[in-house]
């Protein structure tokens, strides 16, 4: 599944489309101390395509924290959001429906975003209504329409802000990184060694297509890593996805956020049976 879809289901149920959220709600305080706020744009380059897709979602969460609330709205290969960095290797588990908390996630419209390179070249992302399909999340979700996609350019500067530049929106800058692709591959009894060209510091994030997991996070440095097999094992025995990511985070200006990140990513991925114990 693709990145440039920023959302996933969790809970399903059918409700009706309710009018996206006014941004002035961003400005209200907190009523719960799980309540919190929190936007994020991810640029996003896959190796071999020409281009840069734009996704992005502002979040009021209610009765929830923030890594609750991420998880709920997010694919598995953004699962790096959620982690420690700190550590090595994380298993990210799925979210379970009985677990939780009666709370409720607004996805806010800012208003229409433009996505700009640095020599001029700049491609407009409007707001479209989250899909009435979880009776918890409701709102807005910003995604490029089809056909539309910015050039790639590393260590380029890419520009967010709100088409019309209005005070008080939205404005953020990030330098795109280095595009990373993996060389190699090999799963044994000890666990999947991995290598890779384009950065040092990377994300690997293991996506399985069923499970108990949403993913495997791996930080790693240098261009390999072997992620070991007592981590693997929450994956599961049947086809996985595996990412790796070169990750660089911004500060994104929001009004009336209290956080928010302007994300670029470049990645790689392959498909994977972790039944397999074969030389790939």
């Amino acid at each position: 599944m693709s990145l440039r879809i920023l959302v996933i289901v969790f809970t399903l149920g059918l409700v009706a489309c309710a009018e996206p959220p006014d941004a002035f709600l961003l400005a209200q305080d907190p009523v719960n101390a799980d309540d919190g706020r929190y936007g994020l744009v991810i640029l996003e380059h896959h190796f071999g395509d020409p281009g840069v897709a734009v996704t992005g979602q502002f979040l009021a969460y209610h009765r929830h924290d923030r890594d609750w609330a991420l998880r709920s709205v997010l694919l598995p290969e953004q699962a790096w959001l959620t982690t420690d960095a700190d550590l090595q290797c994380q298993v990210i588990p799925k979210l379970a429906g009985d677990e939780a908390p009666h709370g409720w996630i607004d996805l806010l419209g800012v208003g229409t975003l433009r996505v700009s390179t640095a020599d001029g070249v700049s491609v407009v992302v409007p707001g479209r209504d989250y899909p009435p399909i979880s009776f918890s999340i409701s709102g807005v979700v910003y995604d490029l329409p089809a056909g539309s996609a910015l050039p790639f350019q590393a260590g380029a500067q890419y520009r967010v802000a709100t088409l019309d530049e209005a005070p008080g929106g939205v404005g953020g800058q990030v330098d795109a990184p280095t595009a990373v692709r993996w060389i190699r591959h090999r799963l044994t009894d000890e666990g999947l060694d991995l290598q890779w060209s384009g950065a040092d510091d990377a994300t690997i994030v293991i996506s399985p297509h069923e499970g108990e997991a949403m993913g495997v996070v791996c930080n790693a440095q240098g261009n390999e890593t072997r992620v070991p097999t007592a981590v693997l094992t929450a994956l599961g025995e049947g086809p996985v996805r595996v990412t790796i990511a070169n990750v660089i985070r911004r500060p994104l200006t929001v009004s009336g956020l209290y956080e928010a990140e302007l994300v670029f990513v470049t990645r790689d991925t392959f498909e994977l049976s972790m039944a397999s114990t074969r030389n790939e």
